[in-house]
């Protein structure tokens, strides 16, 4: 059971990656099967309070309607503060499995909202468990999503999904592709072979850019990243030539504003937190406030390294 049946139309507001998308997909076969009306609109973590601004004033202009946040994480308690507001008095329902600040449960729960968050699931699972889409393509779709969130190993939809959504103007389109059952559209196959080898080739150039280095006993390897290219891409290109994660303590892959931090022995969301963002156990990312250097950068994670491995 779950508050969206309260309502004949829902907003189905979504995250651009392959889970977000995955996951509005499934909300949206769930309502086009159960009679319900529904909008897609697709938002960056960023741009929520704008994006969340809009779909609230759109339906309360409309006299009502059901509101899905869909794999989008919250950056601060004083966003939980805004978005309770915004979303008091209708149905919402928030399906996400990232981290969230302390407090910011409390702050929504408060206003009413249904959240559905567990660290050990990606978002489509979550959606399906909540909707009780247990058939075939469901599953194939929650598959899908948790490869491409785990970066499973071996070759999946989820590879090319990742490269054609990195090109599409807007996923809008690839979730009413999956929502009418189509797994891999021909239009996405179409981008997949017009983009495939200009991704790759740049994807090579990034992995090797692979450096290592060792500061008091902890080596972390240094990948500069460009804007554009997947992490997950660039590990799996990686691992193609022999380089396993397990030659170093945490591994970096750094954008201009942002860095990535992979890890094996040492809890990568404890790093991150100590760079002002957060993440998962084995995968966490944190903003670029300062402008440290490949080799400076190193530095400072490995000592927080150490300070995380010693708790």
């Amino acid at each position: 059971m779950t508050v969206l049946e309260k309502t004949r139309f829902i907003t189905i507001v979504f995250h651009g990656d392959l889970d977000g998308v995955a996951s509005a997909a499934l909300l949206a076969r769930w309502a086009s099967q159960t009679g319900r009306r529904y909008r897609l609109v697709h938002s960056t973590v960023r741009g929520l309070r704008r994006t969340l601004r809009d779909v609230v004033n759109t339906l309360r202009s409309m006299g009502g309607g059901g509101i899905a946040l869909i794999d989008l994480s919250l950056q601060g308690v004083s966003d939980a503060i805004l978005y309770a507001q915004y979303l008091r008095g209708l149905p919402a329902a928030w399906f996400d499995h990232h981290p969230w600040p302390e407090g910011a449960e409390e702050k929504l729960r408060a206003a009413g909202v249904e959240l559905h968050r567990r660290r050990d699931r990606v978002s489509a699972e979550l959606v399906a468990e909540a909707l009780g889409l247990s058939d075939d393509y469901s599953r194939m779709l929650v598959e899908a999503a948790r490869a491409d969130d785990t970066c499973a190993p071996g070759e999946s939809i989820a590879d090319k999904w990742r490269l054609v959504l990195r090109y599409l103007d807007d996923p809008v389109r690839a979730v009413k592709a999956l929502a009418a059952g189509d797994l891999w559209p021909e239009w996405a196959e179409k981008l997949y072979r017009e983009k495939g080898s200009e991704y790759l080739s740049l994807a090579e150039r990034v992995a090797a850019r692979l450096r290592v280095y060792e500061y008091d006993g902890v080596r972390v390897a240094v990948v500069p990243m460009e804007p554009g290219v997947d992490v997950c891409t660039v590990q799996k290109l990686l691992w193609k030539k022999g380089w396993s994660p397990e030659k170093v303590d945490v591994e970096l892959y750094i954008y201009p504003r942002a860095v990535s931090i992979r890890t094996v022995r040492i809890d990568a969301s404890c790093i991150a937190r100590k760079l002002g963002g957060g993440g998962h156990r084995r995968a966490a990312g944190a903003p670029l406030r300062y402008s440290y250097g490949a080799a400076g950068l190193a530095r400072q994670v490995a000592m927080y390294a150490k300070m995380c491995s010693q708790g």
